[in-house]
């Protein structure tokens, strides 16, 4: 009956916290990886408040205009001769303006060195 339930026994457990400076990317990875909509943001082992997936829905089309930015500014000046892909690394999960692809997945020149793969799928050599 859920008169006799308590909140304790309903919730969600453990919980899952993040610090106030973490980014909102990092925020919308844990969540993602957690498999959580709601993470609750702690501050010297006190909750400040809840951090949600509408709330980082809700600065999204900040972070594409700010992409967006990013991406006119790149246009206006010369491009390197060896252009990548710009993204998240699908190992590492962090940014890098030089994404391989191989068998599916995005990886960082570091990670795709790592795994011993190059763009063309071959093996590296170690010197």
């Amino acid at each position: 009956m859920p008169s006799k339930v308590t909140a304790g026994e309903s919730m969600s457990k453990p919980v899952i916290t993040i610090r106030p400076g973490a980014s909102v990317t990092e925020a919308a990875k844990l969540m993602n990886q957690r498999k959580v909509r709601r993470l609750a943001v702690v501050e010297d082992g006190k909750l400040s408040g809840l951090l949600t997936m509408k709330d980082i829905l809700e600065v999204t089309p900040a972070i594409i205009d700010l992409a967006s930015e990013r991406t006119r500014v790149g246009l206006e000046r010369p491009r390197p001769a060896r252009s990548g892909l710009s993204g998240y690394c699908d190992e590492c999960e962090m940014w890098s303006d030089g994404l391989a692809q191989k068998d599916g997945i995005f990886l960082c020149q570091d990670c795709a060195k790592d795994l011993g793969s190059s763009e063309d799928g071959s093996s590296e050599e170690e010197s």
